[in-house]
């Protein structure tokens, strides 16, 4: 590595977590940002060293997500905690363009955009309520709207692209808009109308940041004041007997109580705090520069283009109970 004309931080086994702490610093042209992992990092685009190079340099800065890491590497080190504090910053920073991500999603002047979010636990939508994006499709014609998903990087990694992709290909085909899992979730919560999702994070930020939320999975056994279990006490309980659409309404109602509700237990520190301990560990002066706004969601579309089959694939249930 070259000496003196850049401050170096080195990212280990990047992760979601840590690609939210690199937005904090890596647009300063002082800094320049390196990858390494004990196996390869999947990061293209970037600089990658293997990890055998890695041990051989001294970093101004070591980002890992747990101790055991940064073994034999020589730096100060940040360990990456709870980042949902820095993520809702983020989001926050995002509103003034919640027009430009309805639009990349594909969802026109005085259209609905409903996002519907997923954990990967057992007790997730995606795993307990496989008919949902259907239910919403035979609901939302193509002209009035769009259906988007967004599931956890674990159901990513753990099937892979093919297998959810083939799962969800029925609902891809009539429209749905399956978000890349890291190109820009984020962007489907800010523009979104309405979101129906579980106890997962990304729900429980699209409550802080005032999207009206309906909580479409619930799991018995949450620990006690957890953003998920809050969400599960406070947040409108989807309901099976009624059209699914409809239930917005209330979800709108209750939008501003539920974000009170929820914002108390969203996990702190936030930009300000995470910024300024990476710069002191660097120890350079900060820029003036608020969080980074969030990218434009990217997703993957089926064979059809939006709007040709709006009822393709629908389960025969979920028809009936659109009906």
């Amino acid at each position: 590595m070259p000496k003196n004309l850049f401050h170096k931080v080195l990212v280990v086994a990047p992760d979601a977590r840590l690609f939210e702490l690199l937005s904090l610093v890596e647009t300063d042209w002082r800094i320049q940002v390196v990858f390494t992992a004990p196996g390869t990092p999947p990061v293209e685009a970037a600089l990658v060293l293997p990890w055998y190079e890695a041990v051989r340099h001294d970093w101004d800065l070591i980002l890992a997500t747990s101790p055991r890491h940064v073994s034999g590497l020589r730096g100060p080190v940040l360990i990456a905690g709870d980042t949902t504090g820095l993520c809702l910053d983020r989001m926050r920073a995002s509103l003034p363009f919640r027009a430009r991500y309805r639009e990349a999603l594909g969802v026109g002047t005085g259209g609905v955009l409903v996002t519907v979010s997923s954990t990967w636990s057992r007790s997730s939508v995606f795993r307990s309520m496989p008919e949902l994006c259907g239910g919403l499709l035979a609901e939302l014609t193509a002209d009035a709207g769009r259906i988007a998903l967004v599931v956890h990087p674990r159901i990513w990694a753990t099937h892979r692209e093919r297998q959810v992709r083939a799962w969800l290909s029925p609902y891809l085909d009539a429209g749905l808009a399956l978000v890349r899992p890291s190109d820009g979730w984020q962007g489907a919560i800010v523009g979104a109308d309405w979101v129906l999702g579980d106890h997962g994070r990304v729900t429980a930020l699209a409550a802080a940041l005032g999207v009206p939320v309906t909580v479409a999975a619930r799991p018995d056994h949450l620990r006690r004041d957890s953003p998920g279990d809050v969400l599960r006490r406070s947040a409108p309980a989807l309901r099976h007997d009624r059209p699914l659409l409809s239930q917005r309404q209330t979800a709108a109602q209750q939008a501003e109580r539920v974000r009170r509700a929820i914002s108390p237990v969203i996990g702190a520190p936030g930009a300000t705090a995470l910024r300024a301990a990476m710069y002191g560990l660097l120890g350079m002066c900060e820029l003036d520069r608020g969080p980074i706004p969030v990218p434009l969601p990217r997703v993957f579309d089926g064979v059809l283009r939006p709007g040709r089959a709006p009822h393709a694939g629908t389960p025969a249930s979920a028809r009936a109970r659109a009906r």
